[in-house]
């Protein structure tokens, strides 16, 4: 009765009437039609490899040539031989054919006739086994080029040019799969079966989509071309086939992908959202919205319910309310109340204004002016937006017109970098190497930063790095403008604009072990024009940047402080920010397992991320640090700073979060994964094993 009294609140949704699409869905794999491994055919030393690692060839593309000598030579002398035995052939024919004239006059004997005759038929014979000892040694020599036997694309390089390749070989030089058309097997359920044949056998096509893991990311669509001739009995399952044009090569062979089958399309059906439907002793049932308010209990018979709906095969007509929240306060009769409608989410909200930041006092400006002008050693260190591209150019001016010179602090939020913009080194972590860096200078003038500061305090070492004796000076403080101030002082000295200096682009990724500058160059090589850097190296990448000037224009972010694990978060904010840019994450191990669950997130929402994981296996910044203090650390304390017992392996850590992985432990290996990932959407970690 109080339930009657008192109106329930209640979600409420209608009955909808629209044609409903039927899909049967199932796991597939994808697979390429055709799959070559191309095999030299003749042996020989391999003197030049004409294809690019990851190159789309052409059925008929030269790939590669073996040395040709031995067979053109076979085939000089099978040409030699054959010009000599149709030279014979063409005499002895000119003999019989006298012999002939001579037989009718009875000069010579049947027999010499019969014998020139033989001759003939010898030679041309001969003629005939040279023509194909010709055609044999032809072969031979064409085979000496290896051609792509299909088109498609070509993998990773099997053997290196100057070996020795023999036709008996069983590794190959490549293997070219075949991208487009691809093929996708799924599975479905045995029982499945009447009803993909009763659709196949009307003649229409079946429709067949490839799906991301969330089953609802459309990568492709395709038709099913092969229903198997027999059921697995095992797991009771029939295996499919189908092929997609995979024109935007978002298919790749051996990837796991929903596959959904199209079985048919239900011309106006009933649909509701899946809540509505609730089970009772009696089976299924929804509450409609009576005129009144009042709510009825009606049985319903439900066709399907995917993905959020259900479809209705009875008990429902199009265009009825119906209760789509709150049922559990329900019963046969009781009145209902429907909230207003609220305004709808996801609208954005209006961008608030930037305050304008406050500038350098004019007299900062003329006081650093001044000691610019004495010309005593001096240098600018950096921070804040001063390393933006503009601020650095006139910092550069600033430089090239007095003699100053300029350093970035030692960790910064974000660096302008590359081809193009100012070369800039920045304070060395270590305190040695950057008390031996500053003890030149005489004044330290701050631009947006603070006094070079050692991160821990050392016994026996100095807190701050700049020269004994050395006069600060403030430019602007770190809340001010500095882009501002480094104009006025521009300004102010009538520094001319000047040419940046030109940085070597990188002479192309390093090959062999991966070393420390090995490292650097390959990834200065390969960073793709307006990346963005989150660089979480720690000791791996404390010299990155020298070696990294000459590469395509990018932005280098740094970690400001002692936040371990501030790489993978930081790389999704990047790229949730920047979408249409392709971020670089440099990463430590062991910083990384504090914040693992990153790549989760990148996996989820799709973000253009390449993580390149530094696995050394150990806390080596640590290890430094005890030393730094003078520390003498037994067994257990060492034992703290290694993370490799057991051994992590970050491929497997990086699929079981959704984000696919390979582990390099070359150059040749980094570069490879490197390129392939940046040309690909998606996440992708590397495990650069060190």
């Amino acid at each position: 009765d109080a339930a009657k009294q008192f109106p329930v609140p209640v979600v409420a949704g209608a009955v909808v009437q629209k044609d409903v699409p039927i899909f049967l869905d199932g796991l597939g794999t994808v697979q390429a039609l055709n799959t070559v491994t191309v095999h030299p055919r003749v042996d020989g030393e391999l003197k030049k490899v004409k294809f690019t690692e990851g190159q789309d060839v052409e059925a008929g593309e030269v790939l590669a040539q073996i040395d040709d000598a031995p067979f053109r030579a076979q085939y000089e002398q099978a040409q030699a031989k054959k010009g000599q035995d149709e030279a014979m052939l063409t005499n002895a024919q000119r003999d019989l054919e006298r012999y002939a004239d001579l037989i009718e006059k009875k000069v010579i004997s049947p027999q010499q006739y019969e014998t020139q005759k033989a001759l003939v038929a010898q030679l041309d014979a001969a003629v005939k086994a040279d023509a194909a000892a010709m055609q044999t040694a032809k072969v031979q020599l064409d085979y000496a080029t290896v051609a792509a036997p299909i088109a498609g694309r070509i993998g990773m390089r099997m053997i290196d040019q100057g070996n020795v390749v023999h036709a008996s070989d069983t590794r190959g030089l490549a293997v070219i799969t075949q991208l487009q058309p691809i093929s996708l097997v799924f599975t479905l359920p045995a029982q499945n079966l009447g009803e993909i044949q009763r659709e196949k056998i009307g003649g229409a096509e079946m429709e067949v989509l490839a799906v991301d893991r969330d089953n609802r990311t459309l990568i492709d669509s395709g038709k099913l071309t092969v229903i198997d001739n027999q059921i697995d009995t095992a797991t009771g399952t029939i295996s499919l086939k189908a092929t997609f044009p995979n024109r935007d090569l978002q298919l790749w062979p051996g990837q796991f992908v929903n596959a959904r089958l199209l079985l048919t399309v239900r011309k106006k059906g009933l649909t509701v959202p899946a809540s509505v439907v609730q089970r009772g002793p009696n089976g299924a049932y929804a509450y409609v919205i009576k005129d009144d308010l009042g709510v009825e209990m009606r049985p319903v018979t439900v066709a399907r319910i995917e993905q959020g709906e259900a479809l209705i095969d009875d008990g429902l007509s199009a265009g009825e309310r119906v209760v789509v929240d709150g049922q559990y306060k329900l019963q046969p009769g009781s009145k209902v109340k429907i909230p207003d409608a609220s305004p709808k989410g996801g609208v954005p909200g209006e961008k608030l204004a930037v305050p304008a930041r406050p500038v350098a006092a004019p007299q900062q400006i003329k006081d650093v002016a001044g000691i610019l002008r004495r010309g005593e050693p001096t240098i600018l260190v950096l921070g804040g937006t001063a390393l933006r591209e503009g601020a650095l150019a006139d910092a550069h001016r600033i430089a090239a017109a007095t003699g100053a010179k300029l350093i970035a602090e030692g960790s910064n939020a974000r660096t302008q970098r590359g081809r193009g913009r100012v070369p800039l080194d920045r304070v060395p972590y270590v305190v040695d190497q950057a008390t031996k860096v500053l003890a030149p200078y005489r004044h330290v003038i701050l631009v947006g930063s603070i006094q070079p500061t050692a991160f821990f305090a050392y016994p026996n070492k100095p807190g701050y790095l700049t020269a004994p004796g050395a006069e600060i000076h403030v430019l602007s403080r770190p809340e001010q403008d500095p882009a501002q101030a480094l104009a006025a002082l521009a300004a102010e000295l009538g520094a001319p604009k000047v040419a940046v200096p030109g940085s070597a682009a990188p002479e192309g990724p390093a090959r062999g072990k991966p070393t420390l500058d090995a490292i650097a160059q390959t990834v200065a090589a390969l960073l793709p024009e307006n990346a963005i850097v989150v660089d979480e190296s720690v000791t791996t990448g404390r010299a990155f940047f020298p070696l990294t000037y000459g590469a395509a224009p990018h932005d280098w972010l740094q970690n400001c402080g002692g936040s371990i694990g501030y790489g993978p978060p930081l790389a999704v904010g990047a790229a949730v920010a920047c979408p249409d840019r392709r971020v670089v994450a440099l990463q430590a191990d062991g910083s990384a397992m504090y914040t693992l669950q990153a790549l989760w997130t990148q996996a989820r929402e799709k973000l253009d991320i390449t993580t390149v994981i530094f696995s050394n296996r150990k806390y080596q910044i640590l290890i430094g640090e005890l030393a730094n203090v003078g520390a003498n650390p037994g067994r257990t304390a060492l034992d703290m700073l290694d993370i490799g017992n057991p051994d992590l392996d970050w491929t497997k850590l990086a699929a079981g979060m959704g984000v696919e992985a390979a582990r390099a432990t070359t150059c040749e290996e980094l570069a490879d994964l490197m390129a392939g990932s940046l040309k690909r959407k998606g996440p992708f970690l590397i495990e650069l094993v060190m």
